[in-house]
């Protein structure tokens, strides 16, 4: 029995190494993809007020938003924010 309860603590003590590894992977995974949106962002913003136009998103090829414009401009002004790209991409990635 004793070698038995040992097999599976251990058992589960790997598996929960494995599956915590796993988590901090897709942290560290969408901490990565964030950070890098954000200075595609940064670059493609090129007057600095923080939105984009569509010129600025071709100019800076930040080629999803300038291709996916329309969609993330929901406000209809004619720039887009940083957060109204993440929403977006959020929003597609939970359609998956």
């Amino acid at each position: 029995m004793k070698k038995f309860i040992f097999s599976a603590t251990r058992t589960l003590l790997v598996y929960s190494a494995v599956m915590g590894a796993h988590a901090d992977d897709e942290v560290n995974r969408q901490d990565k993809l964030a950070l890098k949106l954000t200075e595609r962002f940064t670059q493609s913003d090129t007057n600095g007020d923080g939105q984009l136009t569509r010129e600025e998103a071709k100019e800076g090829r930040f080629r999803v938003v300038a291709r996916k414009f329309d969609e993330i401009d929901t406000s209809r002004r004619g720039s887009v924010t940083l957060e109204q790209i993440k929403e977006y991409l959020s929003a597609k990635g939970q359609e998956r």
